[in-house]
């Protein structure tokens, strides 16, 4: 529902992205794998002026599992800013929090916590970041670690960058020595073309609200007591998003969304 919304899935953000930390508490990699995508299309609709308080949150959060998870949303985040855009009061909001795990007794939250600290440096360069962290610049274990993410961060970015859709390139251009040279060149030679723009395909889907074709029964069985009857209604809506990739934004969804959020996983 996010991609087929977009940026007007961004009133729904906050809440949802809060839905998805509590189950990061989640072991199984095939569903964690999918709060992972869904967490990052989320991301996607909103911006971390919205999120930063339930990011903030998460990071303080007993559960292990559910801190090394937004560590790690953290470093997808960051790895895509550069100096010149990244959110420079958010890095200082967040920095203090991920330091502190950096200490936990779950290897995976040190590390991913050194991870999202990397991704910060890459961005923010090596000097403020060390006044950021205090003293973990003086121990070299921990100091190390997150260069380390730094300098994974900055491939991982390359990466995304060359992943991205291209910009249409400038027509060619070429002057010539003398008028009669420009002349001639301009009567033989075929006019150079600037190269197309990628555009983007959703833009050219016709708009649908789904809930006109959804089941009488959806919000009965997606709270069902049997698991069969929550997936068989899952399954009817995610089939229905697949074959409307772009949603009308003056469909009803907040009910959809909220009944999504209370989904139980299992029994």
């Amino acid at each position: 529902m996010a991609k087929g919304l977009r940026q007007k899935f961004g009133p729904f953000s906050n809440e949802v992205v809060g839905v998805i930390i509590e189950k990061f508490k989640e072991k199984r990699k095939v569903l964690l794998d999918e709060l992972i995508s869904c967490i990052d299309a989320v991301y996607e609709c909103s911006n971390l002026d919205a999120l930063s308080e339930v990011i903030q949150a998460a990071l303080a959060k007993p559960n292990p599992q559910i801190k090394a998870q937004t560590s790690q949303f953290l470093y997808r985040l960051f790895l895509k800013f550069t100096s010149s855009n990244v959110p420079n009061k958010h890095v200082k909001a967040f920095a203090p929090l991920l330091v502190k795990l950096l200490s936990e007794s779950d290897p995976e939250v040190r590390d991913s916590s050194s991870a999202a600290l990397g991704a910060m440096m890459k961005s923010i360069h090596e000097k403020n970041m060390a006044t950021l962290v205090g003293d973990v610049a003086a121990d070299k274990n921990k100091w190390s670690k997150i260069i380390e993410y730094r300098e994974k961060a900055e491939k991982d970015y390359e990466e995304w960058l060359a992943s991205q859709p291209k910009p249409a390139a400038p027509a060619p251009s070429a002057t010539n020595s003398t008028a009669t040279a420009a002349s001639t060149a301009a009567a033989v030679a075929p006019v150079a073309k600037a190269a197309p723009a990628e555009v983007d395909p959703w833009e050219f889907l016709e708009p649908v609200d789904i809930t006109k074709d959804m089941s009488k029964t959806f919000f009965e069985d997606i709270q069902s007591k049997k698991w069969q009857e929550r997936k068989e209604a899952l399954e009817m809506l995610l089939e229905l998003l697949n074959k409307n990739p772009r949603l009308d934004v003056k469909g009803q969804y907040s009910d959809v969304i909220t009944a999504l959020s209370n989904v139980r996983f299992f029994t």
